[in-house]
């Protein structure tokens, strides 16, 4: 934990809260983020971005995709990795 102090009161943060501004959407649906910085953005160009979150109370994997790129889902399997997911560019 990131400890913070603000008036003398310790407040401790996580990463996450610091990255997801206390937003709980952004922990379920990484979309969301790209959503608000669309919007937030003042900025004429593209760009290319892959975020992805992990559920805290189940093995869930989300992600969001924007642009050419893409991603891939692996798993070692003894000196091997293999693709479990691949993403649509």
């Amino acid at each position: 934990m990131l400890e913070v102090r603000v008036n003398d009161d310790l407040k401790e943060f996580s990463i996450a809260d610091i990255a997801f501004k206390n937003d709980d959407r952004y922990k379920v649906n990484p979309t969301h983020i790209l959503i608000d910085a669309v919007n937030d953005n003042r900025e004429i160009g593209s760009c290319t971005c892959v975020l992805s979150t992990l559920d805290e109370k189940a093995p869930l994997l989300y992600t969001a995709n924007l642009g050419d790129s893409g991603y891939m889902l692996l798993r070692k399997q003894g000196l091997d990795l293999i693709t479990l997911f691949r993403s649509k560019e």
